[in-house]
């Protein structure tokens, strides 16, 4: 529909950053890894809406008119014997930027198997779930009549206070010395709930491809 449309061919994807806590049990070259993640989500929306401003420039009259033919030897020809007009007005079209936001603490559950290619550098493939919270939300979304601009507010009833997310990473671990280490991690978080609820008409998931840098301390 008119509502979708307007959502789909006016969002765009955005970069975002976070942060994170983690914990991580090895077991031989298996491990399993949890904490606390801070997750940012959403989009950045030229939103289209029709204004109650009238364009006059572009409305115009639709005339309906009752015509009769009248017979005078040796002329016929029509005569109007009613004129309707109807006025069709066209009203402005508005263009309105929003940066959505939605912002979530996470608890990862990770499993995964590392790989030591030698003294210095480790490799590691993992895959598990996060389960989140939402603690914020900024912006404006399309109202659903698609004649307005709602603004988002933590409290909306058609909101997710939960999330949960599939996830799949893999890694690589320069070790610094015999207690520290420093990590590169790409991964790809996959919603598998809408952030609305189901009542709400529309659903909505975020796919997000992202890299993670961070410190490991042994203990």
């Amino acid at each position: 529909n008119d509502y979708l449309e307007n959502r789909r061919d006016n969002e765009e994807r955005i970069f975002t950053m976070g942060g994170s806590t983690e914990i991580k049990l090895s077991l031989s070259h298996f491990f399993l890894q949890s904490g606390l993640d801070y997750s940012v989500y959403g989009q950045n929306g030229n939103y289209r809406f029709t204004t109650d401003e009238i364009d006059y420039e572009n409305s115009y009259y639709n005339y309906d008119t009752t015509w009769v033919w009248i017979y005078d030897p040796p002329d016929a020809y029509p005569y109007p014997i009613v004129t309707d007009s109807t006025f069709v007005p066209d009203y402005f079209v508005k263009t309105s930027f929003a940066k959505n936001r939605y912002t979530y603490l996470e608890i990862p559950l990770i499993v995964g198997v590392q790989f030591a290619g030698d003294k210095k550098t480790s490799f590691e493939i993992g895959t598990g779930v996060s389960f989140g919270f939402l603690v914020s939300t900024k912006g404006q979304l399309p109202s659903l009549d698609g004649n307005s601009l709602t603004e988002l507010n933590k409290s909306d009833a058609f909101l997710q206070n939960t999330s949960l997310n599939f996830i799949v990473q893999s890694g690589v671990r320069f070790r610094l010395s015999d207690k520290t280490s420093f990590t590169i991690r790409p991964y790809y978080k996959g919603s598998l709930q809408s952030n609305f609820e189901k009542s709400f008409p529309v659903s909505q998931k975020f796919r997000t491809l992202g890299i993670s840098f961070g410190m490991n301390i042994k203990l």
